[in-house]
């Protein structure tokens, strides 16, 4: 639950806090001491090191929808982010979470103290006029941080134009993510030179790169089929492992799927990923302290080296002399000090490398002997009793049980590590385009509504046999009715126009699948219908991809039914009760008023039946 989490969150936020401290005063000291940073190449570990947020970097060529898949996680907009069919990312940009919404060019990024990307100043200004860090208010981006890249070229030529190399730019970044999204558009798997060179530029890092093959919903389940096998050679190709990577498939945007017959193997594999990224917190605190053990390690060595060079000095009188004989034979000074003190010959250093830095440095001004056997005792204990304390506080990873579980809205609920059980929707006030006026009488009786879509009484859903979660409301108060008017009066009123001055709701030769079954899993809505309903759905201007009452009202009204008749269809169709249609809901809506045009039923049903309810909005039925 929530108080997990926070509890959770509370404890690893103490550890890397532990470990900040742990550094900073005991092993950044004796580092200047030792002069290791002027030896080694090993990442620094700073203090935006230790807290920054776990980082996403998001790779793939121009048009594959890195952007849009941000967007869908982000669950808004924001000017820094710009989505189109041509290349519009042309920069790397970092997405964090501030209260307040702003960018941040490149050159300022870079010099900010509490900002982790102080180590791209190396790759000059060109690169930096490239580089921004955008940051915004959303929940997600209170757990982890997202970079956006541009989308890799194919051409040459473009690519001696970027006036940086991508791929060195790419290692970078890869060094400091705990996950790799490599994105494939289902019609484009083609892998040019420079995404070959960027794909080669991630090796030592496979375990933390994830491939998305995105849009595959808008191909049938056969091309769905050579896709994958062609996308599984491809990487075959360049990526130098005897394991084949994870690949999710799916369509990661806030749009509906065009596809229904992989609704629930995409809806699993959406799941899957967004738990996959509730996972980096945790997994980002295990790679800073494995950072951290990484560097004492070489540290070590590097004090056992320069430990042995001391010893041989003594009461030399001709310091610079001996330092140039250790430096020529360095090499065997190497072998002596591995077997002596039987560390691995891997973790030593290049031989040319110290040789070459130790030229400026002498070794007779080093501490003492006994104060480098001290300081060697201290580093023993860190790596042997301390970090290890550390690690055994970090709280265990909690499992999320993705049975009986409707789809997340975008992806704040993953990151809150909610089970997306099925909720009874908030009571909210005035919801429906079609209320009367203000204190007016509701008729009485009453309705069921079940997570499954099943009839109370006389329906075709699967009914309480069915084992799902049923809950029972009566007839809501926030619909309040007009006034009962005299049957005459209301036909008058009400009397539908000529239909050749109405717009005419989609009617494809086959809108009901009349083979399927009541209680089917099969959507009554053919898919022709289904593409019609979106395209006027979209010519409506939905906000966040749903219509409010207002914006969906004329339409509606255009059907020429009765306004009670609508109210009950805007009941039945906001099946999720937050008082907006999305693409599905407007979809069961005209589906509705055609039936009611058509004569298909004569009178609207109490609750949806379970094969009009849409195959997103159903509860898990396995």
């Amino acid at each position: 639950n929530r108080d997990d989490d926070e509890r959770d969150h509370r404890q690893t936020e103490s550890v890397i806090e532990s470990l900040r401290v742990l550094y900073n005063t005991k092993i950044l000291p004796m580092e200047k001491t030792y002069w290791f940073s002027d030896f080694t190449t090993v990442q620094k570990l700073t203090d935006p090191f230790f807290r920054a947020k776990p980082m996403v970097l998001l790779l793939g060529q121009y048009s594959v929808g890195k952007t849009s898949f941000i967007r869908y996680l982000l669950g808004r907009e924001h000017r820094g982010l710009r989505v189109g069919p041509e290349p519009t990312t042309d920069r790397f940009i970092a997405v964090m979470h501030s209260e307040h919404d702003r960018v941040i060019p490149g050159n300022a990024a870079v010099v900010a103290s509490d900002k982790p990307f102080s180590g791209l100043e190396k790759y000059g200004v060109d690169f930096l006029n490239k580089f921004e860090c955008v940051e915004m208010n959303a929940p997600i981006l209170k757990k982890i941080s997202l970079i956006d890249t541009p989308g890799v070229l194919a051409g040459a030529k473009q690519v001696v134009n970027r006036g940086y190399n991508m791929a060195r730019i790419t290692k970078w970044f890869a060094n400091r993510c705990d996950r790799i999204l490599v994105l494939f558009d289902a019609h484009k798997l083609d892998i040019s030179d420079e995404m070959k060179s960027v794909m080669q530029s991630l090796k030592g890092h496979q375990n933390k790169v994830s491939v998305v093959l995105n849009k595959a919903d808008q191909i049938t389940s056969k091309q769905l089929m050579r896709v994958y096998g062609a996308l599984m050679w491809s990487l075959g190709r360049v990526i130098d492992s005897p394991e084949s990577l994870r690949v999710f498939v799916g369509s990661f945007w806030e749009r509906p799927m065009m596809k229904r017959q992989f609704m629930q193997y995409m809806q699993q594999e959406r799941r899957e990923l967004l738990g996959d990224l509730c996972s980096l917190p945790r997994h980002s605190t295990l790679r800073k302290i494995n950072g951290l053990i990484r560097r004492c390690r070489y540290f070590k060595v590097h004090v056992a080296i320069l430990k042995h060079l001391r010893g041989q000095f003594g009461y030399v009188m001709f310091k610079e002399s001996k330092q140039k004989e250790l430096m020529k034979g360095l090499f065997g000074e190497f072998k002596r000090v591995a077997q002596t003190l039987n560390m691995p010959s891997k973790d030593f250093p290049d031989v040319n490398h110290f040789r070459e830095r130790m030229e400026h440095h002498q070794i007779w001004k080093l501490p003492k002997m006994e104060k480098i056997d001290e300081d060697l005792e201290i580093l023993e204990k860190v790596l042997g009793y301390e970090i290890p304390y550390l690690m055994k506080k970090i709280p265990p990873p909690r499992e999320v049980n993705y049975r009986e579980e409707k789809a997340p809205p975008a992806s704040q609920a993953a990151f809150d590590q909610k089970h997306y059980y099925h909720q009874p929707p908030p009571r909210t006030s005035s919801v429906s385009p079609y209320v009367g006026p203000p204190g007016a009488p509701a008729p009485p009786g009453n309705y069921n509504y079940s997570s499954n879509g099943g009839a109370a009484a006389g329906g075709s859903g699967r009914g309480a046999a069915g084992g799902d979660h049923r809950y029972s409301h009566s007839h809501p108060q926030h619909l309040p009715q007009y006034p009962h008017q005299p049957q005459q009066q209301h036909q008058q009123q009400h009397q539908a126009p000529p239909s050749s001055a109405l717009p005419q709701p989609p009617t494809p030769s086959q809108p009901v699948n009349n083979d399927a079954p009541a209680g089917s899993l099969e959507w009554v809505v053919s898919d022709a219908m289904h593409q019609k309903c979106i395209g006027l759905f979209q010519s409506l201007g939905p906000v966040g991809g749903k219509l409010t009452g207002q914006q969906a009202k004329g339409m509606l009204m255009k059907s020429g039914l009765p306004v009670e008749q609508l109210r009950d269809i805007w009941r039945l169709s906001d099946i999720d009760r937050d008082g907006k249609l999305d693409a599905d809901e407007f979809t069961v809506a005209m589906f509705l008023i055609d039936s009611l045009r058509r004569k298909r039923m004569t009178q609207l049903p109490q609750t949806l039946p379970y094969n009009v309810i849409p195959p997103s909005k159903r509860t898990n039925p396995f």
